[in-house]
């Protein structure tokens, strides 16, 4: 019913609470980007094989998903990357989706994967691994044109396929550690 909002999860299910909040926990502001947070109308005390959530959970129920995301105005919820392949650049937030997301504008890339790998300076950098024709110079091109400095990968690796798990998700702990 919205196509202005292709590209969004949805908005919550009745009962269901969301939140987005910064680093310290603070409620951030429609369509800022923060940890993503659910509270549903009731709870499992833990995971299936006795995992408990207890450090997922904060004093109000409301559980981190471990997705970034910003919810609109309009109470549409958009995921922005995960938590846990988040890359931190110097202290910058680099979401790998984004940057595969432009590297795979260009006709020359099947596909891309982005990962962060180790830098004494920075802490982690962007490596881009890729499947196609593209050269260096016009990733490099495409990235200047669509992205902000700092989320540049400092490399382009091209690979004949990106490994993938037996449910097709690009295993990219492998990528990381190739480029490290």
């Amino acid at each position: 019913d919205h196509p202005e909002k292709s590209g969004a999860v949805g908005r919550p299910h009745a009962g269901v609470e969301l939140r987005v909040v910064d680093d310290e926990g603070r409620p951030l502001p429609a369509d800022a980007v923060g940890h993503l947070l659910v509270k549903p109308p009731r709870m499992a005390a833990g995971y299936a094989g006795g995992d408990d959530m207890s450090d997922r959970v904060d004093r109000a129920g409301f559980v981190r998903t471990g997705d970034f995301a910003s919810i609109d105005s309009d109470g549409f919820v958009w995921i922005e990357g995960r938590e846990s392949d988040l890359i931190n650049r110097g202290g910058n937030k680099v979401f790998p989706e984004q940057v595969e997301e432009v590297l795979e504008l260009l006709p020359g890339v099947a596909e891309a994967a982005v990962v962060g790998v180790p830098d004494d300076r920075q802490g982690q950098v962007p490596v881009a691994f890729v499947v196609g024709t593209a050269t260096d110079e016009e990733l490099l091109a495409v990235c200047r044109e669509n992205l902000v400095p700092y989320t540049i990968p400092v490399a382009f690796a091209r690979v004949s396929e990106l490994p993938r798990s037996e449910v097709g998700k690009v295993i990219k702990r492998r990528l990381a550690e190739a480029g490290s």
